[in-house]
């Protein structure tokens, strides 16, 4: 199946690791934009 979400905003939170990390990861990979949050800022940075 391939879904593209380009023009659509996703928001992650636990986006520091795990699968909040690889669900922002996926959505980016087809064309969302993503707004992730996580209280692990240097973490985050790293998503």
């Amino acid at each position: 199946m391939n879904i593209e979400f380009h023009g659509k905003v996703v928001v992650v939170t636990g986006a520091a690791h795990g699968f909040g990390r690889a669900m922002a990861a996926a959505f980016a990979a087809r064309g969302a934009v993503i707004w992730a949050c996580d209280l692990l800022e240097d973490e985050l940075r790293e998503t």
